[in-house]
């Protein structure tokens, strides 16, 4: 999935020249990568600009390139670009096991495991928008943090984003509060309902059945 956070970030630069790249790691559905925007931003009405010419520079075909980097040299390259993000993780690195990835007119610090080129990917979702401290410290500068989602045919993508809305129909928190059952607080935590009336009905109907179900298999309540 590397390879998806550095076309991503990649195409975020054509409008933010300017931003600094974090990191960009692989999560369980998707990818994100944390960008230092200084003052800039990016909403979701930006996602369709970036989305765009994210797949323009998929049709480059450019080759991954993976070279090995000494440590000095990979400081020294991103304290040119004044990245006291990428310095500081190379710090943390021993020399001799530090990698850039090229492609096209990009350059990222990476650990390798690539496809050929960017032209294998065919369809690119940014799903959401997000703050995040840099290495989750809130004593750190915060980042701005894009989600994606990347699969090999846009149908796939397509088929994918289907499936989310139906979740999101069946969501127990959007269901609760359309029928009247429960609601949630900030000010109690937002894991915790507060049971409305017809909720607190309902339950106290599922615990009496459960009381009289348990008693005839001799368990007690």
């Amino acid at each position: 999935m590397a390879f998806f956070c550095h076309v991503l970030a990649q195409a975020v630069l054509e409008f933010h020249p300017n931003a600094k790249l974090t990191i960009g790691p692989a999560i369980e559905n998707g990818f994100y990568y944390d960008l230092d925007l200084g003052e800039e931003t990016i909403s979701e009405k930006d996602f369709p600009a970036i989305e765009k010419k994210f797949l323009e520079l998929a049709r480059e075909k450019a080759v991954f390139s993976m070279r090995e980097i000494s440590k000095a040299d990979a400081i020294s390259y991103y304290k040119g670009r004044n990245n006291q993000y990428k310095v500081e993780l190379i710090e943390g690195l021993d020399d001799g096991d530090i990698t850039f990835c090229d492609h096209s007119n990009f350059t990222d610090l990476c650990r390798g495991g690539h496809i050929p080129n960017t032209g294998i990917i065919k369809a690119i979702k940014i799903m959401n928008v997000a703050g995040a401290y840099w290495r989750g410290d809130e004593k750190n500068n915060q980042l701005t943090r894009l989600y994606g989602i990347s699969f090999p045919k846009q149908k796939q993508l397509k088929e994918y984003l289907e499936l989310l809305e139906e979740a999101k129909k069946r969501d127990h928190r959007k269901l609760g509060k359309e029928l009247e059952l429960f609601t949630f607080s900030q000010r109690v935590g937002q894991g915790l309902p507060l049971w409305l009336p017809k909720g607190a009905a309902l339950r106290s109907r599922l615990e009496d059945f459960l009381k009289v179900a348990q008693k005839k298999q001799g368990t007690k309540w």
